[in-house]
């Protein structure tokens, strides 16, 4: 699956296309229920950011670790 990085202060937000489409939905008859999606989208996306991260910090010391050790 694809993911598009967004930056914000501080942080990463790694969306899905769909969650993308979602979040700029305009659709006024689901106002209420946008507004809960996308709060739940975002949620999710920076969840995702931090586990990306973790990730790649996870990796640089794995590979940092073994170069360290020949």
């Amino acid at each position: 699956m694809k993911y598009i990085e967004i930056s914000v202060e501080r942080a990463k937000v790694f969306l899905t296309v769909e969650e993308i489409t979602a979040l700029l939905s305009t659709d006024k008859h689901l106002a209420n229920q946008i507004l809960l999606l996308n709060t739940t989208i975002f949620k999710e996306g920076l969840k995702r950011g931090k586990y990306f991260s973790r990730y790649e910090k996870q990796k640089k010391r794995e590979l940092q670790k073994a170069f360290d050790n020949n």
